[in-house]
């Protein structure tokens, strides 16, 4: 699944590549017949354009308090990150820089940092922790996904500030646990952990000039369907370049 996913991450950058390389006039009618005047479409496309770093944390039933029953999962917020990177950022003007259409693909890193002293368990049908009798210096798990964004962008006026919002598709490429401890030492174990797969997330952005406020919301659970605790995520924070 992983390698099928890379694949189509690189389809998708080289498609652009080779999109904005050529003439994207229409030739729809017959120059001879008709003088219509010819439409470029305006494609702006970068590689490494700027990345997001903010805040993670776990919702559960719509609160970010969580329930009794997923108490295990509580997460430090101050230690629970997201990154994200934009390999790839395509503008497509639609009415100038009144409405943009955005895409292209992204790396976005989650870290859960957890409050408890638990060990999530590789290789299992369900997702199972196991309640540890030492304290952790240092007890998370890392989410890696590729994304391809789909959102609309405009400038606000004659002005600097910009709006977006839309969706994100995200397709797991995998999973990590570490933990830190002075029992124990270093332990870091490379598992899906029953870490959901495929993900919808919605977003919001505000910016002036290229820095960003974001806002982002995974409604369907960081775990996979009938494997995990129903923990929905949101993310905030800031960016930079890719605006």
């Amino acid at each position: 699944m992983k390698k099928y996913i890379l694949a189509l991450s690189l389809i998708v950058i080289f498609s652009f590549k080779a999109f904005t390389q050529t003439d994207t006039t229409s030739t729809w009618y017959d120059d001879e017949q008709y003088d219509f005047p010819r439409s470029k479409l305006d494609v702006k496309v970068k590689y490494l354009s700027g990345f997001d770093k903010g805040f993670v944390t776990f919702m559960d039933n719509g609160k970010f308090s969580l329930s009794p029953a997923n108490d295990d999962f509580t997460l430090i917020f101050e230690k629970s990150s997201n990154l994200r990177l934009r390999v790839l950022n395509a503008h497509i003007q639609l009415a100038g820089e009144a409405l943009m259409l955005k895409t292209g693909a992204e790396l976005d890193w989650n870290n859960y940092r957890f409050r408890r002293n638990i060990t999530l368990q590789p290789n299992q049908p369900s997702v199972t922790v196991v309640q540890e009798p030492i304290d952790f210096k240092k007890n998370k798990l890392l989410a890696r996904y590729i994304i391809f964004p789909l959102t609309l962008q405009s400038v606000v006026g004659n002005t600097n500030f910009k709006l977006e919002a839309g969706a994100e598709f995200n397709f797991l490429l995998d999973g990590k646990t570490k933990q830190v401890s002075d029992d124990r030492g270093k332990v870091k174990v490379r598992n899906d952990f029953n870490l959901n797969p495929y993900r919808v997330s919605f977003v919001g952005r505000i910016g002036f000039k290229s820095t960003i406020l974001y806002a982002r919301y995974h409604p369907k659970s960081v775990f996979a369907e009938n494997q995990g605790p129903d923990l929905s995520t949101f993310s905030i924070g800031f960016g930079v370049g890719g605006f």
